[in-house]
């Protein structure tokens, strides 16, 4: 990944160890082909550019739960918290009062339920869960004063302009200049 960062003033080195966390803490250094920032407090603008790799993969089921028989119907134990939510939604749009969720990490499809059918549910688009990834990444750097904030996208490019004032034309002509190839 290719990290280009300029900041008028101190603070270049605290933003990129800054950058470097959050994109750990976020999972998404693998996502992003290429980041650059600009930083100028005296104007104040603030423009981020990240190019994102392109990767578009359907995550089914059975990559992030445990599927088994029970009882009552089946099991469905979830492997990865991230995909709760996506998990949920999915099974109670294909099985709808039959899903119960039992705990945190487990759901119950009551009835007779065709296994091999149940994993390859699709949950998410990969895709997609980066982006939001990425869009978090963008929000927790932007600094904490700059609260006019505009993101323009194209194919493979997220740009956030941020300024302390109301963004016009010639500061969003600016931050496109200053992290250049959008």
């Amino acid at each position: 990944m290719k990290f280009q960062i300029k900041i008028e003033g101190e603070g270049q080195k605290q933003f990129e160890t800054l950058i470097k966390d959050i994109m750990m803490d976020l999972g998404v250094s693998g996502a992003i082909d290429s980041l650059k920032l600009f930083l100028d407090p005296y104007k104040p603008v603030f423009a981020m550019s990240i190019k994102i790799k392109p990767t578009s993969r359907i995550i089914r089921l059975s990559e992030v739960a445990e599927i088994a028989r029970s009882h009552d119907g089946v099991s469905v134990k979830i492997l990865d918290e991230r995909f709760s939510p996506d998990i949920l939604k999915a099974l109670e749009k294909s099985y709808g009062d039959l899903v119960t969720h039992v705990s945190r990490y487990e759901i119950l499809i009551k009835g007779d339920v065709d296994k091999e059918a149940l994993g390859d549910i699709p949950i998410c688009d990969y895709a997609e869960i980066m982006e939001r990834s990425i869009m978090e990444l963008m929000r927790r750097i932007t600094p904490e004063g700059f609260r006019s904030i505009k993101v323009l996208r194209d194919r493979e490019k997220l740009l956030l302009i941020a300024s302390e004032d109301p963004l016009t034309d010639e500061i969003e002509l600016e931050a496109k200049s200053m992290v250049g190839d959008f």
